[in-house]
């Protein structure tokens, strides 16, 4: 604001705001990468205890057939678990070719910013190329926010797509 008029000084309110919103998808990111990765640990090794239950539950339940019932049982999860692995992959990548032209789109405008500011430089006042750089810096802070959020996504995607424990033996 204070680039267009004379009265107005907040260029130091801008740079603190600026600064809060840095540390805070900084700290938003930390933070919630963490808690899902503990959450899917933890549900790996659930899902992985409960499995081993179910198996030696069918092979003692059935004790003929309980080789069979086993083997059959660790087929079935084999499928299950090729099955969402496919999907989980499937989905990351649709997530990803979703959300690329937009970020992609958003750091185009962010250099064509950049490249005004630079060419008008020796031609228009400070406070025209001050503004223009001024623009493609909020462009950037608005860059590492939607990044932030798609890397949040995908690795919820990549969590949700890796959460079970099948396969160990026993």
């Amino acid at each position: 604001v204070d680039l267009l008029t004379d009265r107005a000084r907040l260029t130091e309110m801008s740079k603190l705001a600026k600064s809060v919103v840095k540390w805070m998808i900084g700290g938003v990111t930390a933070l919630y990468s963490a808690t899902t990765v503990l959450r899917g640990m933890t549900a790996s090794a659930l899902d992985s205890v409960t499995i081993r239950t179910a198996k030696y539950a069918a092979g003692t339940l059935f004790p003929a057939a309980g080789s069979l019932v086993t083997g059959s049982f660790d087929t079935a999860l084999g499928c299950a678990l090729l099955a969402k692995n496919a999907l989980g992959t499937i989905s990351i990548l649709l997530c990803l070719s979703l959300v690329m032209a937009p970020l992609v789109h958003l750091a185009a405008r962010m250099m064509l910013f950049r490249l005004a500011a630079a060419v008008s430089q020796p031609v228009a006042e400070k406070k025209q190329t001050e503004m223009l750089r001024l623009c493609a810096d909020h462009l950037s802070v608005l860059l590492s926010a939607m990044a932030a959020a798609v890397a949040m996504f995908v690795v919820t995607l990549g969590l949700a797509a890796g959460l079970t424990g099948f396969g160990g033996g026993g």
